[in-house]
Formats: structure tokens, C-alpha cells, sequence
């Protein structure tokens, strides 16, 4: 009896395990390892090469350290593939060669997709991403440079779109720009350009830095100082024909030549209020009067012939609809040579880049210019601003047709001078 019932038992348990086998079972657990997304963020869905290069480049414009991308039903290989984006956006994207330090990732396989890990390390903060300007034409550039050079800005990130432009071009503009203008650019900006990438192009992201040799508080006030000056002594030249405006105004800032090393010698601030000028800050002393005289006027950065070869810097005038050549450094000492002078007379003695210049080819000479001014004298300072040629000087060939020169009573120079910005209150 007993082992009957042991036996029903026995039976009864078999019969329950093979009902308990034959049920089925699911066991979920969370994957957290390489690829599970786990590293924050949402998670991407990649379907083809296109996206995940956009997703790539999404991440860098928003400077997200961390992402996860989920692969599904891709064609081609995961791993291959983003190996090749990632290479691509860190070295070959503008925005990635210049921000990105580095770009990692980890693939997992969860049953059919591929899911993977990304991170990326930075060189520049989010502030500094969103900062960057583009720029497809070359007014728009010079304008925004303008515009960071007048404010003194130490550096500026640009994303242009051109072939043309590249770190020279750039550095280039800046130097015009400031000598477009040395009133409201009082210091020289002395640049380093850095494009991206390397490889160059026609769309890049250039990095620049900009060092003007003193603060920002004083560069503003010399731009002030000047503001006041410049018209006040344009106001005073005498004179009121354009060509006599010019030489009286080349005669004015040729007063202020001098052997100062100061850096300030080499600009317009220099000459105008300090009265202390180089043959550069001359030339840019001279093209800021000129300017607010209404005379076309430009900087010419080239080289003379001295004891040997050497940077020197004059200037280009624009009266009756030509160009000429105008030295203010060399007007006391040699005025035939160096006020109205045409290519032709400066050829073998100054070198300079005629591409970058306009042609001098117009028939006015320095005799014209003094006739023009006549007697011209500042209000309050009875001074000569005339220099007459010497009597039997030989002339250049090309000025030999020049104007007679009308005589003009020789008087005693006397040039005012204004040691600091505040002698400009009286």
C-alpha cells in the first residue's frame, strides 16, 4: 500500500516537471557597458554614412562631450565607419580641426543593432564655439575687421567660405585697414593668423590674435586725443584749394620728423600731438589730415635706397583725378623730390608693389603746389609752410614743365607743439 502511494507521488511529480519545462521564460537586464548609451545624452539613431557625419558635426556645434548612437539596420560597417567620420570631422572639418582635441568610441553588439559610445575632448568652450563669424565675400570680412580693430579685440574666430583668402591675405587686410584709418586705429595691430585645417581650402576657420602694444583704456584714449586734433589742425592750415590743403598740411606733419625710437614715432598720435614721427608715423600722420581734408590719400609700405636697402613708408595723393607720390620725411630737405613725384622720377631709388597701387602718372609738380597755397598761415602762428626750390636746383626730367613759382616772402618757422593729451583742453 505504501509503495502504491509512493509511486502515484513519484508519477505525479513527473508530470508537473514536464508541465513546468514546457512554459516559456524571459529574463530582462539592463546592458551597461561600451555602447549602451549609459554615457548621457539621448541616444541617436544612425542609419547611413550622411547622418553620422551630421550627428558628428551636431555634437561639436553644441560642444556635447558625450552622445550615444544606435545603428539600426545599417549598411556597412559600424566600426570602419565611424572611425573614418570621426578622422574626418577632427582633422578635415573646419570647425573640428580648430575645437576638437580629440574623438573616441566604443561599438557593442545588442542582439540586432549596434549601439556605440562617443566622447569627445575639446579645445575651446562652448562661449567660444558660438562665437565664431562666417563671412563668404571679402566686404564683408574687411568690415567685421574693421570693426574688432576699432574696438581693440585681442583675437576673433572667422569661418570664411573663399579660396582667395587665406593667413597672409588676412594679415594683409588688417595692415590696410589700419592704415585706412590711423585716427580711429591709434596703434599699429600687430597679428598672428592661424587657419583650419591645416591643409587649407576654400572653407576654413581662422584664429587670429592681435597685440596693439598697450591697453585698451589707453588705445581709446589716443583715439579721442586724435578725434579732437586732426580736424582742429586741418583747421588751421590757411589754405583752401585741395593742392595747396595738401602741401600745407605734407609741410605741417614734415615738421614733426624725428630720430625718437619711441614706438609712438611710428604713429599718427606721434606725429600730431607728440610731434614726434618716423617716416611711418609721418605717412600715417599725413594720410589722417588728408582724409579729413577730403583728399584721397594712402600709405604706401615699400622700400629706398639709403646707405642700403630698408623699409621706408610714403605716401600716395589723389588731386585733380591723379595719383603721385608724396614723401613727407624726405619735404624739408629735398621738396622737388619728394612732394608730387610721379612713378617714373622714384623708379630705381624707392621699390614698392605697382600692383597693389594705383598708377602716378599726373602732370601737377611741387611748383604748382606752392603757387596753390600761396602765403597760408595758421591762425595765432605766423609760420612759412612753403619751402621754396633751391635757385638753380636741377629739376627731373618730368618736372621740368612744371608752373612757375610764384615767390612767396621768407618767414620765420615756428610750429607749435603739444606734449600731452591734455594741452588739447585749452
Amino acid at each position: 500500500m505504501k509503495l502504491r502511494i509512493l509511486t502515484l507521488l513519484l508519477a505525479c511529480l513527473l508530470l508537473s516537471a514536464c508541465g513546468l519545462y514546457n512554459r516559456d521564460y524571459a529574463s530582462i537586464v539592463p546592458f551597461t557597458g561600451a555602447g549602451s548609451g549609459e554615457s548621457g545624452g539621448d541616444t541617436r539613431e544612425i542609419s547611413n554614412y550622411n547622418m553620422l557625419r551630421s550627428a558628428i558635426l551636431d555634437l561639436i556645434n553644441t560642444h556635447t562631450e558625450h552622445a550615444a548612437f544606435r545603428f539600426s539596420s545599417y549598411s556597412g560597417s559600424v566600426g570602419e565607419d565611424l572611425d573614418r567620420a570621426c578622422q574626418e570631422m577632427q582633422y578635415e572639418h573646419p570647425l573640428g580641426a580648430w575645437a576638437v582635441e580629440d574623438i573616441r568610441f566604443d561599438v557593442n553588439r545588442v542582439v540586432s543593432y549596434d549601439v556605440a559610445d562617443l566622447n569627445i575632448s575639446f579645445l575651446k568652450n562652448a562661449e567660444e564655439i558660438s562665437a565664431v563669424k562666417t563671412f563668404s565675400t571679402e566686404e564683408e570680412l574687411r568690415g567685421h575687421l574693421r570693426e574688432r580693430l576699432e574696438n581693440y579685440a585681442t583675437g576673433a574666430a572667422l569661418r570664411i567660405y573663399s579660396a582667395q583668402v587665406d593667413e597672409a591675405r588676412i594679415q594683409t587686410m588688417l595692415e590696410e585697414l589700419y592704415y585706412e584709418d590711423p585716427v580711429s586705429i591709434a596703434a599699429e595691430p600687430v597679428s598672428t593668423v592661424q587657419g583650419y585645417p591645416a591643409e587649407g581650402g576654400a572653407n576654413r576657420i581662422y584664429e587670429l590674435h592681435i597685440d596693439y602694444g598697450d591697453s585698451q583704456s589707453s588705445l581709446r584714449q589716443m583715439t579721442s586725443v586724435l578725434r579732437r586734433r586732426v580736424p582742429q589742425l586741418c583747421g588751421e592750415l590757411g589754405a583752401e584749394a585741395p593742392l595747396g590743403m595738401a602741401l600745407a598740411a605734407a609741410r605741417l606733419v614734415s615738421a614733426t620728423i624725428t630720430e625718437s625710437e619711441d614706438a609712438l614715432a611710428s604713429t599718427a598720435y606721434g606725429a600730431l600731438v607728440l610731434s614726434e614721427a618716423n617716416d611711418k608715423g609721418a605717412a600715417l600722420a599725413y594720410e589722417a589730415l588728408c582724409t579729413a581734408l577730403e583728399i584721397p590719400c594712402q600709405v604706401v609700405s615699400g622700400q629706398r635706397n639709403g646707405v642700403e636697402l630698408e623699409t621706408h613708408y610714403w605716401n600716395l595723393v589723389c588731386l585733380e583725378g591723379q595719383w603721385y607720390h608724396v614723401d613727407v620725411s624726405r619735404l624739408a630737405s629735398e621738396p622737388r623730390q619728394a612732394f608730387l613725384v610721379t612713378d617714373t622720377a622714384l623708379r630705381g631709388s624707392y621699390f614698392w608693389d605697382t600692383e597693389r597701387y594705383p598708377a602716378c602718372v599726373g602732370p601737377l609738380r611741387y611748383p604748382d603746389a606752392v603757387a596753390a597755397a600761396g602765403t597760408a598761415l595758421r591762425t595765432g602762428n605766423v609760420i612759412q609752410l612753403l619751402e621754396m626750390p633751391v635757385p638753380g636746383a636741377a629739376l627731373p626730367p618730368d618736372m621740368e614743365q612744371s608752373s612757375p613759382v610764384r615767390e612767396v616772402p621768407q618767414q620765420e618757422q615756428i610750429w607749435p607743439t603739444v606734449s600731452s593729451a591734455s594741452d588739447l583742453s585749452n
